[in-house]
């Protein structure tokens, strides 16, 4: 049939498959080329209503792009397809959020075309996140083919990252909305994926069942592309099922169907299944080079997974026919490409976290990592325990020793990539997540590794934001994060590069100055004053609110003249505590510095800190004052709304 006379009903269906599985979009092409028409493309838009439009170059562009990844993906290109994808949704993605005249299929068709390319490159989690996206498109939309197509994909994926109930669950619910749409093509397209999903569990006798009833369902809606592809999956699941003859005469009635629709991709499989069934009628030679021919293909389009399937299968095939040595080179060379997907796996779950900045976001993400990496490390234990049955039975002490030094090398790596992850989670552990300054743990490990934290010498400044509640209590608590980043962000301002600065606990602040004298407690407390109060700070939204902040600061300088008596870290804070609670005593928005402090010894020194007012009002504990900004001049103009509704104005520092 040519592209000319292709009927309204087969359009429809066309552009349905190239979306899902995105064969027919190269059937119908390929059709129109051949014909020399224009290929089928869905438009982005009304075209005659938004050419005025400023966006509809890009559109343009973005559809252009979606059609170049149709046409990789026929050729079996995936590199090419995810490359031109990936243009197409990030243009989809800007041009049309919020737009009525965009056609939401086209965004949807770009997120599957990711996944299974990423599938093919063996990056699960991204696949398995792009299936999901398609699958939230179309129940958005109420179409219950396209959903169904997707949750398919899906359940693929969750069984490839080993959640079985997850599987079994996205199965369950594409299988019954294809039944309830009952058009013949959709059910045989879910079927691709549930025969597939039986092979990898084990039920060969199901899996070839399923391909059967597929092929049926694809002869029924005369698809001949969908045809081919159940011819693949019915020439693999004879093949596990030991059945070889059966097997290659599939995959041989299947092969001029593809080359005939021009699909390469489906032709590699059929080609790759004839090869498996002659390697089980023990004709080695022609599926050895039939091998190397697949693999440099597979290597050629940069689909990684395949060369794993294609590596593992064969060495599973030349082991059941005795060929030990070439299926041990087989796994060897299948272990190491599946240990460099995982390490790109790895990386893309990396980068992808580091772009979050969200805290309960970023610990979940955390999480499905490590699930990640112990499943991952638990299939290459499992296919290393199959390699020392196979090496085993094939060389005796040789393949040992050969073997031993392959699992001293994997344990190393298993150690270094151990400690990156380590290392990377301690970093975490240590910074806090709102403000990007350290935390304590951060600043207890630092003084630690310096020796300061039995005996301390330096200046501390303790900063508390005042009537911080306030702002949560009036504001929210997003507008009270506002504050907080906005105050981290004017401290790390005015502190010296080799200061350590810290949120000490929900609005307090400390700064270390290891190594200063008293002169630069005292002006870094003025500017900490002046930095804190001096402006407003402004809370994003419809009506931004210029919001006054003010801050008390306690510090000291340590050990304290005159007797400089030593003392730990964890003293030096809780003395410039008492000065901080001093200046919320006397009104806020002001520093109180201790200067001196009358005590012969540490008992003396221990008595000041419990009989702090007590000391100040003897005369053993010595303070210096310094007064915040005022608010007609920090802030004019700006809301006071720090200060409690009501109460009288606090009185300047003493």
């Amino acid at each position: 049939m040519s592209a000319a006379k292709v009927s309204c009903r087969a359009r429809r269906r066309c552009t349905l498959s190239l979306a899902a599985w995105a064969f027919a979009a190269g059937a119908c092409a390929g059709a129109a080329l051949a014909q020399g028409a224009p290929a089928l493309a869905p438009p982005t838009a009304a075209r005659g209503a938004t050419d005025t439009t400023p966006n509809v170059g890009a559109l343009v562009a973005a559809d252009a792009a979606l059609a170049h990844a149709r046409k990789a993906d026929l050729e079996g290109d995936t590199t090419a397809v995810l490359g031109a994808a990936r243009t197409a949704l990030d243009g989809y993605l800007e041009l049309c959020t919020g737009r009525s005249d965009c056609d939401w299929r086209n965004t949807w068709e770009a997120r599957l075309l990711l996944a299974r390319h990423d599938l093919r490159r063996g990056l699960n989690s991204a696949a398995f996140e792009n299936a999901q996206a398609a699958a939230e498109l179309a129940r958005t939309a109420a179409d219950t083919a396209r959903q169904a197509l997707a949750l398919a994909v899906s359940a693929d994926l969750s069984g490839l990252q080993g959640d079985s109930g997850e599987e079994q669950r996205l199965l369950a619910q594409a299988l019954r909305m294809a039944r309830l749409d009952g058009d013949a093509e959709l059910r045989g397209r879910v079927n691709l994926y549930e025969t597939k999903i039986l092979r990898r569990r084990g039920d060969q006798g199901g899996a070839r069942r399923s391909a059967e009833a597929g092929l049926a369902l694809a002869r029924q809606s005369g698809e001949q592309r969908m045809v081919a592809l159940h011819l693949v999956n019915l020439s693999d699941a004879l093949v596990a099922d030991g059945q070889p003859h059966a097997a290659l005469q599939a995959a041989e009635q299947g092969l001029p169907l593809a080359r005939k629709l021009g699909d390469g991709r489906t032709e590699r499989a059929l080609t790759h299944n004839a090869a498996l069934a002659r390697i089980g009628l023990g004709q080695m030679p022609q599926a050895q080079q039939v091998l190397e021919d697949l693999l440099a293909a597979y290597r050629a389009s940069g689909a990684s997974a395949d060369e794993v399937v294609a590596l593992r299968e064969f060495a599973e095939a030349f082991a059941d026919s005795g060929n030990l040595p070439a299926a041990l080179a087989l796994f060897h060379r299948e272990r190491e490409l599946a240990a460099r997907i995982m390490a790109a796996n790895r990386d893309a779950a990396l980068a992808e976290l580091r772009q979050r900045h969200d805290r309960e976001a970023q610990q979940r993400r955390l999480e499905q990592l490590a699930g990640e990496s112990r499943l991952m490390s638990a299939q290459l234990e499992n296919r290393a325990a199959m390699q020392l049955v196979w090496a085993a039975g094939a060389a005796a002490l040789l393949l040992a020793v050969t073997l031993l030094g392959l699992m001293v090398r994997r344990v190393r790596d298993l150690n270094r990539r151990l400690e990156h992850s380590q290392a990377f989670l301690r970093a975490q552990s240590h910074r806090d997540p709102l403000t990007g300054l350290g935390n304590r743990r951060g600043l207890h490990e630092a003084a630690a590794a310096r020796g300061l934290d039995l005996r301390f010498e330096g200046a501390l400044l303790l900063v508390d934001i005042d009537h911080f509640k306030h702002v949560n209590d009036g504001h929210g608590h997003a507008a009270g994060d506002v504050v907080l980043v906005e105050v981290a962000r004017r401290l790390a301002d005015v502190v010296r590069a080799g200061d350590v600065l810290v949120r000490w606990g929900g609005e307090e602040f400390l700064v270390c100055l290891p190594g200063v004298d008293s002169g630069h407690a005292l002006a870094l407390a003025q500017r900490v004053l002046k930095a804190v109060g001096g402006e407003p700070v402004t809370l994003p939204g419809p009506a931004p609110l210029a919001l006054r902040v003010t801050a008390s600061v306690g510090y000291g300088c340590f050990p304290l003249p005159p007797a400089r008596l030593p003392l730990t870290l964890e003293r030096a804070i809780n003395l410039a505590d008492m000065a901080l609670y001093t200046a919320k005593n006397q009104g806020r928005n002001c520093a109180v510095g201790i200067r001196h402090a009358l005590a012969a010894d540490a008992a003396g020194l221990h008595a000041l800190e419990h009989e702090f007012d007590q000391a100040r009002r003897d005369g053993r504990v010595v303070l210096e004052h310094l007064a915040g900004p005022p608010a007609s001049v920090a802030a004019p103009g700006a809301a006071d709304l720090l200060q409690p509704a009501g109460s009288p104005a606090a009185a300047p520092c003493a």
